[in-house]
């Protein structure tokens, strides 16, 4: 399988860094489209071929995986829909862009795919949804992370709650650790306590955790009493305001 990249920022190099890991694709199998010199740079350094436009990717690609803007893809639509897609698969990781809009343009077999940047590390949780064309694209992706299999709706819930939820407990863990650092600790200690106790309470029950440790009455109590008042609110709105902009606008 040749498969192009069309796009080489944060996500796709995440991507192409758990497939090197694994050694799924030979990097010379691998083909990158970016109009950004330091993309290009960056990929060349990866050992992948460059291309110097859409219509170069396709020729040279079975599977091109697009990794713009919703924007930019909008923008360059009709470049897009003049392509040779005969014979090629098209993979989206745009949030709010439907197949069928996708479908319109490339007139080819699609799929959308929603990966995080956990895919570096090859412990990812990838959305897809259902297709009978892309059996072993799924096989490489797989190995990247856990798949699931969901229609659209469900798709860009999971852009909110896996994509964007990586930056929201990112978040979380930034503030603890520089709380750490308000009482009394040094920025590696913070960091060192922070990524342990967030290390430990992800692998079991949240809730009873929380319960075994907030002792009736004591300290542990009255942080989570305190914290609660914020916390649930916070990241209900951010949750919203999130979805809000995955979801695509009904015309």
């Amino acid at each position: 399988m040749k498969l192009g990249f069309l796009g080489y920022g944060n996500l796709a190099m995440a991507i192409d860094a758990g497939i090197a890991k694994l050694g799924i694709i030979p990097a010379g199998d691998i083909f990158v489209c970016d109009s950004a010199d330091t993309a290009v740079a960056r990929a060349r350094a990866a050992g992948h071929p460059v291309c110097g436009s859409a219509a170069e990717l396709f020729y040279a690609c079975d599977v091109v995986v697009i990794l713009i803007k919703p924007k930019v893809f909008r923008e360059l639509k009709a470049e897009f829909a003049a392509l040779d897609t005969r014979g090629k698969r098209v993979v989206s990781c745009m949030a709010a862009v439907h197949t069928d809009e996708l479908k319109g343009v490339f007139g080819c077999p699609v799929m959308r795919v929603m990966p995080t940047l956990a895919s570096a590390g090859t412990a990812d949780i990838i959305g897809h949804t259902p297709s009978r064309d892309f059996g072993d694209l799924l096989s490489v992706l797989g190995q990247l992370g856990d798949l699931l299999c969901l229609d659209e709706k469900q798709l860009d819930c999971l852009t909110v709650a896996a994509s964007c939820g990586l930056g929201f407990a990112a978040r979380i863990m930034e503030v603890y650790a520089g709380e750490c650092e308000k009482i009394g600790f040094k920025p590696g200690e913070a960091e060192a306590i922070t990524r342990s106790i967030f290390t430990y309470a992800a692998g079991g029950d949240f809730a009873g955790l929380a319960s075994r440790v907030a002792t009736k009455g004591g300290v542990t109590e009255a942080g989570l009493n305190t914290m609660d008042k914020d916390l649930r609110g916070a990241l209900s709105a951010a949750f919203a305001a999130a979805l809000e902009k995955a979801v695509p606008p009904k015309n």
